[in-house]
């Protein structure tokens, strides 16, 4: 063994020096079997518990709301938003039931209720305040883009309740807009869909009409009463009212869930600052992977926030609660199910929001700020991390770069050369890795097809937690798998498993190095989410191997571990905001659609992303088959559970719904030919299939299902089949 001082060029001896008494053929074609380098099987174990509880960890961060302030402590805190008056104000609403437009719930009781509460507010306010109230009844009509037609909306006398706060020394004629909408679908009372929204709206406008401070911009509270149909009072209000035009930012309040964080999913167009000033408030929340989800058209749903944009030219902020989503327009959408820190997070960052604008110079020219998309995702609900797209675009071209960079001086103190046997050996590498994703996406597409074709989709419905045995540990097997198959052709003679393991590591971060360079050219913004373990991973390594710690037998190992301890924190934590929409939307995007490649795809890609800074480690370890049959035999029980009762996908428990959406309309039809003559009539019932089992669900339960007549076998010379189509969406469906 020779000094390293007395070395003329970097070679494979400090890595294999536990090798030398060996005889050759322990090298050729084989990984040795024991090394100071490898590690014991149970390591794995704890490794899997350790990446459970970062896991748990990710869940407990998304779920900690801000403690919330009693009515009690009004005096104390005259200027904050107090959670429990703000409940009060929902339970009034919420105890009206459903309030559907055009009902008396709706028209008349929720309306006198809500003036007076605002008649209340208004007696209190500050001598330095001026409140006006309008109550508009407006009707009209308008195009909507909708895919895959669009659709044609008119509308008759629906209300808006529209109050706008002044100070009285105010002479500027530029307002800021908070909306939300107090009308819900029928069977729902709307307690977070849009109640809560509502009673937030109203203590935040008792919290500013009593302050003393003055505001150089208006504040204009919409309560709008018609948004479940197809946003029409939004439209009558930015469109009609004498206030509209006034309007230059917009914060939509919605949900398309119950409790939780509200999360900012939309912003803009353009205007950076606006996000710069969301970032300020105390609970910040959001993630432009979702608004890029959202404006892609990838979620069945809309907002006022596109109507206010498109027929107002106003900017903003669309916000929404999106925790639980199965009781999203449902009867399980009430008032005791909303925790009274939901009130408090929406309230705090409402008025904490109203009070960076009010005052802000940037709304009195528009025209001239900055008009550049930004990059902004939480940090754990900590704090908000926001940049341009031209700050982003430097970064990860900087961050692959810098992967290139670390890689090759990797390569190279490994001893690797411009020759054609380490070429072929780093290209055997890489495909070892690239073929594991394949066919973790060759078995997402079966897996997905089989349980659809056998009846057992949607699995994980109910119980989210299957994705994990179902999806996640089988994908890692499969990595982890071809990994162990490829070692035994592309392992280096005289090569120390240390060193193919960082050899493994710098191909992985090589390969990402491709889509983040892709999505950053095609300004994708959501590339930030490869960026991120990127960084802090080639950083690490650059102190790894300029420091010459890959010679370390478990130094670099540890560094390794922990540099990606925040990235896959992260990663978790955006993981579950994402799961926690996305799954529930798997019951009301249709039944023409397979939903199990849907949340399998989207499983696969954040499950590639953790997991692939970990996988080559298992060439690290002794006897890796053991650990390749554990994923197997935990796939094979979670693939059983599919077919227990465990895996029926609803519930109906008040305490944690998961129902099957059914949409029926008990409809009359009348034809009627160009003379006016009718010429045909019948009746039934029209049912849109909202998920992938509808309607086979119930058939053995209801006997007519199955006489039901597919809108498909009847006669195309009528509009969409004669059927009452209310939205183009449903046409899909």
């Amino acid at each position: 063994m020779r000094n390293r001082s007395e070395q003329k060029h970097v070679t494979f001896e400090p890595l294999t020096m536990e090798f030398e008494e060996r005889s050759n053929e322990e090298y050729k074609g084989n990984i040795p079997s024991s090394s100071i380098h490898s590690i014991s099987p149970l390591f794995v174990v704890f490794f899997v518990i350790l990446l459970l509880g970062l896991f748990g960890l990710s869940l407990l961060l998304d779920s900690i709301l801000p403690v919330p302030l009693k009515s009690a402590d009004k005096e104390k805190y005259s200027e904050k938003f107090i959670a429990e008056e703000a409940r009060n104000y929902l339970k009034g609403l919420t105890d009206f039931g459903p309030r559907v437009v055009g009902s008396y719930e709706n028209e008349l009781l929720a309306v006198q209720y809500l003036k007076k509460q605002i008649n209340d507010i208004v007696i209190n306010a500050h001598s330095n305040k001026k409140i006006k109230v309008d109550l508009q009844t407006v009707s009209g009509s308008y195009y909507l883009d909708y895919a895959p037609y669009g659709i044609v909306n008119a509308y008759g006398n629906v209300q808006n309740l529209i109050v706008k706060l002044s100070s009285i020394n105010n002479n500027k004629n530029k307002s800021i807009l908070i909306n939300a909408h107090f009308d819900s679908v029928p069977t729902s009372p709307g307690g977070s869909d849009d109640g809560i929204n509502c009673a937030t709206m109203l203590e935040v406008l008792r919290v500013l009409s009593r302050s003393a401070d003055d505001f150089e911009h208006d504040i204009i509270f919409l309560f709008n009463g018609a948004e479940e149909s197809f946003l029409q009072a939004s439209h009558g209000f930015i469109t009609q009212h004498n206030w509209a035009g006034n309007c230059k930012v917009v914060i939509n309040l919605e949900a398309a869930g119950a409790g939780g964080k509200i999360i900012l999913f939309q912003t803009g167009p353009g205007q950076p600052w606006l996000v710069h000033k969301f970032s300020k408030v105390p609970h910040p929340a959001g993630q432009v992977t979702g608004e890029e989800i959202f404006q892609n058209n990838l979620i069945p749903s809309d907002t006022d926030f596109r109507v206010f944009r498109d027929f107002g030219g106003v900017v903003g902020y669309d916000m929404a609660f999106v925790r639980s989503g199965y009781r999203y327009h449902t009867k399980y959408d009430g008032f005791d199910n909303i925790p009274l820190g939901s009130f408090q997070h929406v309230g705090d960052n409402v008025l904490s929001l109203i009070k960076n604008l009010v005052n802000t110079t940037e709304i009195d020219n528009l025209e001239s700020q900055d008009q550049t998309k930004v990059v902004y995702y939480d940090f754990f609900g900590l704090f908000m991390i926001v940049y341009t797209i031209n700050v982003a675009t430097l970064l990860n071209y900087s961050t692959a770069l810098l992967c290139v960079i670390v890689a090759f001086r990797c390569f190279f103190t490994l001893g690797l050369r411009l020759n054609k046997e380490d070429l072929l050996y780093i290209l055997i590498t890489k495909m070892g890795i690239i073929v594991g994703w394949l066919l973790a996406i060759g078995f997402t597409v079966i897996l997905g097809i089989l349980l659809d074709y056998l009846g057992y989709t949607m699995s994980w419905y109910r119980n989210p937690w299957i994705i994990l045995g179902l999806y996640v540990v089988p994908i890692w097997g499969l990595c982890c798998g071809v990994i162990i198959i490829a070692n035994k052709y592309s392992f280096k003679e005289n090569n120390s498993i240390a060193a193919h393991t960082q050899v493994q590591l710098s191909c992985v971060r090589l390969i990402w190095c491709v889509p983040l360079v892709i999505g950053t050219f095609f300004n994708i913004r959501a590339s930030h989410i490869i960026q991120i373990p990127l960084v802090f991973n080639s950083l690490v390594f650059a102190v790894i191997h300029f420091s010459k710690l890959q010679y370390s037998v478990r130094t670099w190992q540890f560094l390794h571990l922990i540099s990606t301890l925040i990235p896959v924190c992260y990663l978790m934590y955006t993981s579950v905001i994402l799961m926690t929409f996305v799954i529930p939307i798997t019951g009301r995007f249709g039944s023409n659609k397979n939903p199990e490649l849907f949340v399998g795809f989207a499983t696969l890609i954040l499950s590639v992303l953790i997991s692939s800074l970990f996988v080559p480690l298992i060439t690290l370890v002794r006897s890796p088959l053991k650990v390749f049959y554990g994923f197997l035999i935990t796939f094979l029980a979670f693939f059983g559970l599919v077919f227990t009762p465990l895996g029926f996908p609803y519930s109906g428990d008040f305490s944690s719904p998961a129902p099957q959406r059914f949409w029926i309309q008990h409809t009359g039809r009348a034809f009627y030919n160009i003379n006016g003559t009718v010429y045909k009539q019948d009746a039934g019932y029209f049912i849109v299939n909202l998920d992938r089992n509808s309607p086979r669900s119930v058939e053995n339960f209801v006997e007519d299902v199955k006489k039901a007549q597919s809108v498909n076998t009847l006669s195309d010379s009528e509009l969409f089949y004669g059927m009452p189509i209310l939205h183009p969406r449903a046409i899909e469906k």
